[in-house]
């Protein structure tokens, strides 16, 4: 039951984080898209893709499947393709 709790615990901290960093991208766009900013832009990439890359580093470690992953971030993009959209 313990590491049950444990794998429900990881899903949730997945999905807060998932959030926050679609946050961090929306926030992004916004300042790009009002201040045109290209300087500031490709600092908030270079840094969103190290975030992501160490998402995914965490993932590998709690143990999700492959599968689990896939899905997460087919969801993620979904979100992401969504909010560029409405913003540009």
């Amino acid at each position: 039951m313990n590491k049950e709790k444990k794998k429900k615990n990881a899903y949730v901290y997945i999905v807060i984080s998932y959030l926050g960093i679609l946050l961090i991208a929306i926030a992004a766009m916004r300042v790009t898209v009002f201040n045109d900013d290209r300087i500031g832009f490709f600092i908030t990439i270079f840094s969103y893709l190290l975030l992501i890359s160490f998402i995914r580093s965490l993932e590998r470690k709690i143990g999700f499947s492959s599968r689990t992953r896939i899905i997460s971030r087919g969801i993620f993009m979904v979100l992401l393709a969504i909010s560029f959209l409405l913003f540009l």
